[in-house]
């Protein structure tokens, strides 16, 4: 059973953050091995002081085993700031409805049947908990920097995606990377409720709050 949190910085409780970052740190510096800033057990960068929003998968014991970062284009962001050569000569986004997926995780600790695509109950749950952020903040479209492993996934879903720019892919340390448009639309609805209407909750009550529960 899986709780599924979202809200700004300054709005999640600390217990949630506090979770948040240790699973970034074992993630990213302990599974990956990235050069990221780790301080005593948690991994931060700059970007998670800008008061960005998160989504957050948490399991009965209220561990982190999923996450996204979520930015707005408007402000400083990762693609625009660290990974401008994969603007490859396009205009980086720079609009409200047009926020950056970023650090993006998933590592259940406990084995699970696929669900949908291949992937599992957290995963799923995850990437559906982005679309209905998306809808309850207005936005249009994300902009994510991913590997094309990703990217093979959320095709599987049959979400829709499509690249940036040339499309190229890039080398980012080990891993082949791509930007991708990810179009808040029907067709991510459909894959993610199929043909049930989601209850978007209402965006006055998620700050900092529980909103969803998944098996």
């Amino acid at each position: 059973m899986y709780k599924i949190f979202w809200g700004k910085a300054n709005t999640l409780n600390q217990a949630i953050l506090a979770s948040l970052f240790s699973f970034r740190y074992q993630v990213f510096r302990q599974r990956l091995g990235w050069d990221v800033v780790c301080n005593e057990g948690q991994e931060t960068d700059r970007f998670d002081t800008l008061n960005p929003a998160y989504i957050v998968a948490l399991n009965k014991k209220g561990v982190a085993e999923g996450c996204f970062r979520l930015l707005p284009t408007t402000g400083d962001y990762m693609l625009k700031h660290v990974f401008p050569e994969m603007i490859d000569g396009e205009n980086a986004p720079c609009d409200e409805t047009i926020w950056e997926l970023s650090r993006f995780a998933v590592m259940p600790r406990k084995k699970s049947a696929p669900v949908k695509g291949g992937c599992c109950a957290v995963t799923f749950q995850i990437i559906r908990s982005v679309y209905d952020f998306a809808v309850a903040h207005g936005i249009n479209r994300y902009v994510f920097v991913t590997s094309v492993a990703v990217e093979r996934l959320l095709r599987r879903l049959k979400l829709p995606v499509s690249r940036f720019g040339s499309g190229h892919t890039y080398r980012l340390g080990k891993v082949r990377s791509v930007v991708l448009w990810v179009d808040i639309n029907d067709q991510f609805r459909q894959a993610m409720y199929g043909d049930t209407v989601p209850v978007t909750p209402d965006i006055n009550l998620l700050s900092g709050s529980e909103y969803e529960q998944a098996a």
